[in-house]
């Protein structure tokens, strides 16, 4: 199961790892539970940051796609 993520800004890549070794359940109550909790927007900004960055640019877009965002090439 997915925790919610402590302290995202400190070690997004922890989290992307995370959200990219999940099943699809894990995935979509996990979703649930950010967007119930308001901390969605936080966590996306910083796979956002994350995706910017040359050495982990894969890991940050597979885990924004697992959430259900589009990425752009």
């Amino acid at each position: 199961m997915l925790d919610r993520p402590r302290h995202i800004e400190r070690n997004p890549e922890r989290e992307a790892e995370a959200i990219s070794r999940a099943s699809d359940e894990e995935v979509r109550d996990y979703v649930r539970r950010a967007i119930m909790e308001r901390w969605l927007s936080q966590l996306v900004h910083s796979l956002n940051w994350l995706e910017r960055r040359p050495a982990t640019h894969d890991l940050a877009r597979r885990a924004l796609r697992r959430l259900g965002f589009p990425t752009t090439e």
